[in-house]
């Protein structure tokens, strides 16, 4: 009986780890986009976690990290990167980077063109 108490601890305490000590996983990757001029456009990567407490973001254009624009034109929010209108600078190759204290995950590149 003794044993089978303490076999039964092991493998709860080993399966709670391994769920709790994973790097994310990237669940909806960014699409390409054909844009057009001045107007909005979104791109989305959703990536999950054993805690989301841990979990950070970050989108990359032509691997430079993204940063919000003073002006409020491109706005990252919940994993998406929001352009509030489109400019020709605005057109390359974008991918997020998801991470936790784990590890980290980096999405498919989208492309992002101008019609």
């Amino acid at each position: 009986m003794f044993t089978d108490i303490f076999l039964i601890f092991y493998l709860t305490l080993h399966i709670c780890e391994s769920i709790d000590h994973n790097p994310p996983v990237i669940v909806e990757q960014p699409q390409d986009i054909l844009a057009e001029l001045d107007k909005p456009m979104a791109l989305h990567c959703r990536a999950e976690a054993s805690s989301l407490d841990d979990l950070r973001v970050n989108w990359y254009k032509d691997g430079q990290l993204v940063t919000m624009d003073p002006n409020a034109r491109i706005i990252t929010e919940f994993m998406a990167l929001h352009v509030i209108n489109t400019m020709p600078q605005d057109a390359g190759n974008y991918y997020c980077l998801a991470e936790n204290s784990y590890g980290r995950v980096q999405s498919r590149t989208a492309r992002v063109q101008f019609i």
